[in-house]
């Protein structure tokens, strides 16, 4: 399988990549980014990889292009002259918000096309912070030839031995402090435990008294009686009145029931089309607006426009000359929609009225999408194409 080519261009921030394929998937450039991994030429030593958004690849004729970070750049200038001018680039699409690559790779063999440089000021901030990490590690001790004499040993050990006997002694000391403390805190805790049974044994006495007073307010069996039975035929009274209302409504019922009800004469009503509201608002939000090419694709995406929408935003792009956002959502959802492939190649067909500044004639170009449309289920795409072949 050959390998596909791309380009190391430098720039005067570092430099850029210039990927010469429209190999990869639907959505590269409006929903994914691309993951790329650096080797030398034979492809078995990785140097860099880096991941790029969706919003830092440009696309054009030639294919996919986007800065690379200083720190590629700078390993690239490192490498060039050993490795001839040559690297081996493995190329991935990547979800941003999974961070999880999607598909097969694929591999390019890259050429550089001028100098690459260093950038030297973010040499110096890596150096700087290096030097920091320096400076924070921990030397190992040095060890001079000359040996300590008898005596010097004995003074050491001498100290030593004052040392360990006055770490006993205040160990001792914290150990007998640290015993009184205990013996203190023992005995507030017993405190709180009498104190505690001493308030129990006052709730008691004086929570039976307040029961004994409350008790002597009580009615007596006898008056309990008479007032259950005055309930009672209260009670009785009132099941009465309330069965007697029960039968007067059900009388009223049944003589309503012999009545006929009003015909409906009110106008069924006609419930909105959904699609057709949906097209609505799709329509007015794939527009051009002010705002940057990113953010108009992402709100036209939410708002799940059809083909139609999509190729009428496309098409306002590249008359109002924003070609990088009309070639996006061209490329995009060309291939996977066969009305906006067709529309797309219509701009490069030479016997197609369909002009723009954004895209010059060119057979190839149009070939390449009216099979994509065809693909898709085109029919004007297979006319457009047999016209072209002939």
């Amino acid at each position: 399988m050959a390998e596909k080519i791309a380009e190391l261009v430098p720039t005067s921030n570092g430099c850029s990549i210039v990927l010469k394929s429209n190999s990869f998937s639907n959505d590269l450039m409006v929903s994914t980014g691309l993951d790329l991994t650096f080797f030398d030429p034979n492809g078995s030593t990785e140097l860099k990889r880096v991941s790029l958004k969706p919003e830092e690849i440009g696309f054009d004729n030639n294919g996919f292009s986007a800065p690379l970070p200083p720190e590629i750049n700078n390993e690239l200038a490192q490498k060039v002259n050993s490795f001839g001018g040559k690297f081996k680039v493995k190329a991935l699409e990547y979800d941003p918000v999974s961070l999880k690559t999607v598909g097969d790779p694929a591999y390019f063999d890259a050429s550089v096309t001028g100098t690459l440089k260093v950038i030297q000021d973010y040499v110096k901030k890596e150096g700087e912070s290096i030097n920091a990490a320096t400076f924070n590690e921990k030397k190992e001790p040095t060890f001079t030839e000359d040996k300590a004499t008898v005596d010097e040993i004995k003074s050491s050990d001498a100290v030593l031995n004052e040392a360990a006997t006055a770490t006993t002694t205040t160990v001792a000391t914290k150990s007998s402090g640290k015993g009184k403390i205990l013996a203190i805190i023992g005995a507030i805790i017993l405190l709180l435990f009498i104190l505690g049974l001493l308030a129990l044994f006052l709730a008691g006495f004086f929570g039976g008294s307040k029961d004994n007073s409350s008790n002597a307010n009580e009615p007596t069996p006898k008056e309990q009686t008479e007032e259950t039975n005055d309930n009672s035929a209260k009670d009785d009274n009132a099941a009465t009145e309330d069965n007697s209302q029960s039968d007067n409504t059900a009388s009223d019922n049944s003589s309503s029931d012999n009545t006929t009800e009003p015909q409906d004469n009110e106008p069924a009503q006609t419930e909105p089309n959904v699609a057709d509201n949906s097209a609505a608002t799709a329509s007015s939000v794939c527009v051009i607006t002010s705002d940057p090419d990113n953010v108009m694709i992402k709100n036209c995406i939410a708002s799940k426009p059809d083909s139609a929408t999509v190729s009428a935003f496309a098409k306002d792009a590249f008359s109002k000359d924003k070609c990088d956002l009309g070639k996006r959502l061209f490329s995009s959802y060309g291939r996977k929609d066969g009305t906006v492939a067709y529309t797309y190649g219509q701009y490069f067909d030479p016997n197609s009225q369909e002009t723009t500044s954004c895209a010059s004639k060119d057979k190839n170009q149009a070939v390449y999408w009216y099979e994509k449309a065809a693909q898709l289920g085109n029919d004007n795409a297979k006319s457009a194409l047999s016209a072209l072949k002939n």
